[in-house]
């Protein structure tokens, strides 16, 4: 401002005099403060974090911090999952965080809804893959043995029980922590709760392993990796066996969030019959039995798609 405003300025709130010829500390204070307003009112906007403008700002206020860009109106879910890679998590974490929460929401339901389904067909293939149960044209094996079963993505535990009242030793595995209380009481031997995409199975631990409606979650680009670490876990001569919905048509499909075939957020790669068995072959795994589910329907009528495996 220039020197006539500030004179005027100053005039004008010049403080009254005390009895002694002084002006009080308050009256003083309050002349200081009508003269820095004027000079405010009068003088350009100070630049934004100046000294001058922390000075101005009334104290004992914060300002509100800016959002981050990935949380403002106009920002689209890739984005975000865009930003949220930036920050070091991948794509298979962001794919089994969202199909864990709904499963975590659900659990309850989820037992309701699955735990009288009639999968002993798949119980039983994985059995003969591993010269335990008997061929399916009805002949009796002729081992019998105890064997070490991992039940990858086990659920609520509905086989971990069938295969416990058989008597073999059964671990029972799945990143669901609801799923895994629900199994304490199933019979399992061992219950770990750990997503398929970071746990170590170890080397050689299990005679077979029973991967029931699974892994047809997990990401895409993960299934080589997750089947390699499936294939070290499994002793020779033991057993795999997988049965996930597959893609009715001649591609592939990948699907995530709300668009997947439940509409419910969870993440699901649908792999036609030849390139399940492709990925499993380079895996090395030898194919034993193949089937479609349920039984006693037209093809196109059967989504499921179900295989038994050994490893030499």
């Amino acid at each position: 401002p220039d020197c006539k405003t500030l004179t005027h300025a100053r005039a004008s709130v010049r403080p009254p005099i005390d009895r002694v010829g002084f002006c009080s500390e308050r009256a003083a204070r309050a002349a200081a403060c009508s003269v820095h307003r004027c000079m405010l009112q009068h003088a350009r906007a100070p630049r934004a974090g100046s000294a001058f403008a922390r000075a101005a700002a009334p104290r004992g206020l914060k300002s509100r911090p800016r959002r981050p860009a990935w949380r403002c109106r106009g920002r689209g879910r890739a984005e975000a999952q865009r930003m949220d890679a930036a920050r070091g998590r991948s794509a298979a974490e962001l794919a089994a965080a969202a199909t864990l929460s709904h499963y975590q929401t659900n659990a309850a339901q989820f037992w309701e809804g699955t735990r009288r389904h009639d999968v002993r067909q798949n119980r039983e293939a994985l059995l003969r893959a591993a010269g335990v149960g008997g061929s399916p044209d009805g002949a009796p094996s002729s081992a019998a043995r105890v064997l070490d079963i991992l039940d990858l993505g086990c659920g609520p535990g509905r086989d971990v029980a069938w295969f416990a009242s058989k008597g073999h030793s059964v671990t029972a595995l799945d990143g669901c922590s609801a799923f895994c209380g629900m199994c304490a009481d199933k019979g399992a031997a061992e219950v770990v709760c750990a997503d398929l995409h970071k746990v170590d199975l170890g080397v050689k631990r299990f005679d077979a392993v029973f991967a029931n409606a699974s892994l047809f979650h997990v990401q895409k680009t993960e299934l080589p990796r997750v089947l390699a670490g499936v294939h070290r876990a499994i002793r020779p001569g033991g057993a795999f066996f997988a049965s996930n919905p597959r893609a009715m048509g001649e591609e592939d499909v990948e699907q995530r969030g709300g668009a997947t075939a439940y509409g419910d957020g969870r993440y699901g790669h649908y792999m036609t019959a030849a390139s399940w068995r492709r990925v499993c072959e380079r895996t090395g795994f030898v194919l034993k039995e193949e089937y479609y589910r349920p039984p006693g329907v037209p093809r196109e009528q059967q989504p499921w798609h179900a295989t038994a495996w050994t490893r030499p």
